[in-house]
């Protein structure tokens, strides 16, 4: 850069600044991993990582708790349009598995890929996933997009034209003392609990969706009699034109 004063020119050369590579750090409770700007694959799983920039690839189990092993997992990526990826695993992406898990995205068109228990879910823990700008796609199964079972799982989304898709028990859904939320603040926004997600010949061949704002319990006045309430499971969506897909069990349901 250069800047003039009233007396002279100055000159700053950057020219043999260093490229920042990344770094990782040691500690009794798990890795610290800082990475640079560059697209880079992440296949680790870490107490805290920190990306700088890049259109990245995350794969395998990450943001997401081990229990005894790694109570507490956080991964925060600065910008880039990334893709999460735990199509091969389970518990991941803002997973809280007696722990706590959380991801956070600051910018960027995001892509989230699940199996199933991701993308801001919790079983006896607090499961997180934030993403603050980008139209982004979320996809799952089953447990997914803040679904949670003694805990609270959690979807977080500020801003973009976003995509949620599912098969079932998903997008704020609450088990057994648990809080399944999902809040859109804004945007036009889809959400989609697949026709072909989870169906049923009782409800002539539709799918039993237990998606998009719903508390669900363990009814079992049929078998075993231990029957267990359902928790609470809450959407909300701040603004925008909105569609919402599901069939039944789904959209304010208990």
């Amino acid at each position: 850069k250069e800047y003039k004063t009233a007396d002279s020119l100055y000159s700053l050369d950057t020219a043999t600044t260093k490229k920042f590579d990344g770094v990782v750090l040691y500690t009794p409770l798990g890795t610290v991993r800082i990475t640079g700007s560059d697209n880079d694959m992440i296949t680790s799983q870490d107490l805290l990582c920190v990306d700088l920039g890049g259109n990245d690839r995350y794969r395998g189990r990450f943001a997401s708790s081990i229990p005894v092993e790694q109570p507490i997992s956080v991964v925060i990526d600065l910008d880039g349009n990334d893709i999460f990826d735990g199509s091969d695993t389970t518990h991941t992406m803002g997973s809280g598995l007696f722990g706590i898990g959380c991801l956070i995205d600051l910018k960027g068109n995001d892509n989230y890929i699940s199996k199933h228990s991701a993308i801001g879910n919790a079983l006896y823990g607090v499961g997180l996933v934030a993403d603050f700008e980008g139209d982004d796609i979320y996809t799952g199964n089953v447990w997914t997009q803040g679904a949670a079972h003694i805990g609270v799982g959690a979807v977080v989304d500020y801003k973009g034209n976003d995509i949620y898709s599912c098969a079932e028990q998903s997008q704020a859904m609450g088990s057994t003392l648990g809080a399944g939320i999902l809040l859109d603040v804004e945007g036009n926004d889809s959400y989609i609990a697949r026709d072909d997600g989870n169906v049923s010949a009782l409800y002539l061949n539709q799918s039993v969706a237990m998606s998009q704002g719903v508390g669900y319990g363990r009814r079992a006045d049929l078998g075993d009699g231990h029957s267990l309430a359902g928790g609470v499971g809450i959407l909300v969506d701040g603004k925008g034109d909105d569609i919402y897909s599901a069939q039944v069990w789904a959209q304010g349901a208990g």
